[in-house]
Order: structure tokens, then sequence, then C-alpha cells
């Protein structure tokens, strides 16, 4: 079974990378290896469930936070851009408008910075992966329509991502559970 489902994996992100280079071929099909140990910190949250009023976390405290950055062309320097979060070695979910037009033209000037808790200045626990390949939902059309319908990519990293006590994975609800509002849901 893992065997059929790591060949419909090939051939689902071989036909992906023959078609346009922001979308994803038959997700559905997607049957990978998710990580057990998801949703763990090693440092305890200090917040109500939200950030209010700019108030700072626990440095830590949410290692799968993700800061995508960008350097524009001509430029060596990465700016943050959006955050995402580390859902599986492979994989950072984040939103389809950090990607537009203009910014995602090439995977090449993305990068992944994770165990990061301070975007204004270099720590010993964060690690930095370049980015493979952005794949943005089909359906996706910012900004040509007023709402954001579909907002939703995923970010695929050069090599895997590794776990500290500074970076882990997010958890993702199975298909069946309808998340209520106010249901934490890492």
């Amino acid at each position: 079974m893992i065997l059929k489902d790591l060949l419909i994996l090939l051939v689902v992100l071989s036909l992906a990378q023959a078609s346009s280079p922001q979308h994803i071929i038959h997700p559905k099909f997607l049957h990978l290896d998710w990580p057990a140990d998801c949703g763990v910190a090693f440092f305890q949250q200090n917040t109500a469930g939200r950030i209010v009023s700019g108030n700072e976390v626990r440095p830590y405290s949410w290692p799968w936070q993700v800061s995508l950055q960008v350097k524009s062309r001509g430029s060596k320097k990465f700016v943050h851009v959006c955050g995402g979060t580390l859902i599986h070695k492979n994989w950072v979910l984040t939103a389809a408008h950090c990607f537009q037009k203009g910014k995602a033209e090439d995977a090449a000037n993305w990068r992944i910075v994770l165990g990061k808790h301070n975007l204004n200045r270099t720590e010993p626990t964060e690690k930095i992966y370049n980015v493979k390949r952005i794949y943005r939902h089909e359906r996706f059309r910012y900004p040509h329509l007023n709402e954001l319908d579909y907002d939703i990519a995923l970010v695929k990293p050069e090599g895997d991502i590794l776990t500290t006590h500074f970076i882990q994975y997010a958890c993702l609800p199975k298909r069946e559970i309808a998340l209520r509002p106010g249901h934490f849901c890492w």
C-alpha cells in the first residue's frame, strides 16, 4: 500500500511539474507520511489562543510558524512577506496571495525560515531552506476578483525540513472533522 501511495505521489508530482508552475494536479491523491508527533511545542504558549494588541508570544512556543521571505530582482537581501505553517517535512501551508504576479514567478527568489522568534536578527535556532516549488490553488484568482476564495498555497523546500525543539509540525484536521469557531487546531 505504501509503495502504491508513493507511486501515485510521483505521478502527481510529475504531472504537476509538467503543468503550470503554480498548480497542483489532483491533490486528493496526495497520501503522505503525515507526522504522528504534530502539534507538540516544547515551550508552552502563554497566550489566550490569539495575539491581541501586539502582545508578544513566549519565544519558540509556536515551532510550526514559518517566515516566507523573498529577495527582489538584483538584490541579495531577503524580506519577510508572509507567514506559513510547517505541516510536513516537505510542505509549508500558506496563503496564495503571498505569491502574486511579480512575487512568485521564480521559486529561487524565495526561502523558508524556521526556528525564529525575532525577524530582525539572526538567531542560533533558525534554519533556512531554499524553495523548490510554489503551488497555488488552481482556482485562486486574486487580484482579479474582490474575494480571496481558494487563498491557499503549498511551498515545497529543496530538501527535507528537519525538526528540532524549535521547529515542529502543526497538525492538520482529518477530512471528516468540521472545526467549530474558536476551536484550537494545532
